[in-house]
């Protein structure tokens, strides 16, 4: 299996939420990880369309997208706000159709639920199938 990872910290590989998904691919070593720091390199991707173009074709040859974010105020953070834009701005949304979602994220349980549930309709929106994810 082919899972491309959306990682929305701003911390990029030091990420805590990201060491839910390095434990993942311990445990399923035999899947293919591919784990994109959008979170820290939102600049640059905004910038370079070919960055963002390696990344959108990693999800086209994915089988499944793993959001991976931490909970900020509410929401998802502001950086991984901005990569969703993009994809709407850029109309992209047809490589994201059919695949498969889900999500990892962390917080202090404070309002986690906007987050997921944001993510959730947004992989909806894409015309993904979304499977429950895990909010440590």
């Amino acid at each position: 299996m082919k899972v491309c990872v959306i990682n929305g910290s701003p911390k990029g590989k030091t990420s805590v939420t990201l060491h839910s998904v390095m434990y993942l691919q311990k445990h399923f070593s035999e899947w293919d990880f591919e784990v994109f720091h959008v979170g820290q390199k939102i600049k640059a991707i905004e910038k370079d369309a070919t960055r963002f173009e390696r990344i959108m074709d990693a999800v086209r040859v994915s089988d499944c997208v793993l959001w991976c974010y931490p909970v900020y105020t509410f929401l998802v953070p502001y950086q991984l706000l901005q990569f969703i834009d993009l994809v709407f701005q850029r109309n992209q949304g047809a490589v994201f159709a059919k695949k498969y979602a889900s999500q990892i994220s962390t917080s202090k349980h404070f309002y986690d639920h906007t987050a997921y549930n944001y993510i959730h309709n947004i992989s909806e929106d894409l015309g993904m199938r979304h499977v429950h994810g895990h909010c440590a």
